[in-house]
């Protein structure tokens, strides 16, 4: 099984624990990316015809094909990967420690504080993956920027909020697109989303 991280100070994971969020964009990796024009001679050897960046990619991250690790399969049931520490607290001690780590900090290693260590397979929530595609960043709709987590709140007019739970506010816009542009500026790097990269779009739904 694989593992899903979902940002936390600006609160995606609390959004797709409460449904919210059921969407997410992943950046290609590399090592797809890499991949694609050794995939395009071979298929253009094969066929006699060229084929596209995209449809290229799609290609390679079918299920019977290389680099499905570093992709989630539609129908795939994906585990939402929270801090050992976090479980504990949440009431999750007793099955934990039942299972093959305890929840002790120093049986637990990385994993208590940092949820990129957790096993996936003790996480006790999961999302099933409903659909994959692939666009660039910048293609996002403003209904699907609110999928992604963008929040809508009524502040005597309509506005569309970033919400920053460690700082404890909330951050306005005037559209869902332009509250996502400021949200994945945030999540990464300043004027990140300019470089509109590709990205593996997931619609998903919260299953426990």
């Amino acid at each position: 099984m694989k593992k899903i991280m979902f940002n936390e100070p600006y609160g995606l994971q609390q959004a797709t624990f409460d449904g919210s969020k059921t969407m997410t964009r992943r950046i290609v990796p590399d090592v797809i990316l890499n991949y694609v024009p050794i995939y395009q001679q071979q298929y253009y050897e094969q066929t006699l015809s060229t084929i596209s960046v995209e449809d290229a990619i799609m290609n390679m991250v079918g299920p019977e094909k290389m680099f499905q690790r570093y992709v989630y399969q539609v129908g795939e049931i994906v585990a939402i990967a929270q801090r050992y520490e976090d479980l504990a607290n949440g009431g999750y001690l007793d099955i934990m420690m039942d299972g093959p780590l305890s929840m002790k900090k120093e049986y637990a290693g990385a994993g208590y504080k940092n949820k990129m260590f957790v096993k996936p397979e003790l996480m006790p929530r999961h999302i099933k993956i409903k659909s994959r595609r692939l666009e660039h960043l910048q293609d996002i709709s403003d209904e699907d920027c609110l999928k992604e987590g963008i929040t809508f709140v009524n502040v005597g007019i309509n506005h569309f909020g970033v919400r920053d739970l460690v700082k404890g506010v909330v951050y306005y816009f005037y559209t869902p697109y332009q509250a996502y542009k400021y949200l994945i500026d945030r999540l990464n790097k300043r004027g990140f989303f300019e470089t509109n990269p590709l990205v593996f779009v997931y619609e998903y739904e919260r299953i426990d």
